[in-house]
């Protein structure tokens, strides 16, 4: 038996259904399953950019709040602007960004973070590579993000690949 359109529509979280990209339209245009879908993946990367932009707390807690760091007050990355993005802080990263990743963005599963080392070794720029699995109904999909971190600002721009 055949799916219907309605069955194969991804559910966009409520963000961003709250989100009004046309506001002089009073009525929404429906989206066919693959406009959802985009949006999705949109969706995933701009969060997933704005965790990876955000900084945790510098000093760590007592050790009675052990649950503090599954909490939203643990949210974001270490501060990472004294490493060096040379040898094992490479590993360091990858393997903090990929823990970061699992805790706090669940509509991502089998995380994969690696350094890419491809490019123009003059550039200021280091790179990673994000490959996950996306939850969407009616089947996950394979994502991939293409990451840049400034040298200077420690800053991380994502471009869905």
């Amino acid at each position: 038996m055949a799916l219907d359109d309605d069955a194969l529509r991804a559910e966009l979280s409520v963000l961003d259904r709250l989100i009004d990209d046309r506001p002089d339209e009073t009525r929404e245009r429906p989206m066919t399953p693959a406009q959802t879908m985009a949006r999705l993946r949109e969706a995933v990367r701009r969060d997933l950019e704005a965790l990876l932009n955000t900084r945790e707390r510098c000093r760590g807690w007592p050790a009675a709040l052990k649950e503090i760091d599954e909490s939203v007050v643990g949210y974001g990355l270490p501060d990472f602007s004294v490493l060096s993005l040379q040898g094992e802080w490479r590993t360091t990263l990858c393997r903090r960004v990929t823990e970061v990743i699992r805790r706090f963005e669940p509509r991502l599963t089998s995380i994969r973070v690696q350094f890419d080392t491809r490019g123009d070794r003059l550039e200021r720029v280091a790179r990673l590579r994000i490959e996950a699995m996306m939850q969407a109904d009616p089947a996950p999909e394979p994502i991939a993000f293409d990451t840049q971190i400034d040298s200077g600002t420690r800053l991380m721009s994502i471009a869905d690949k």
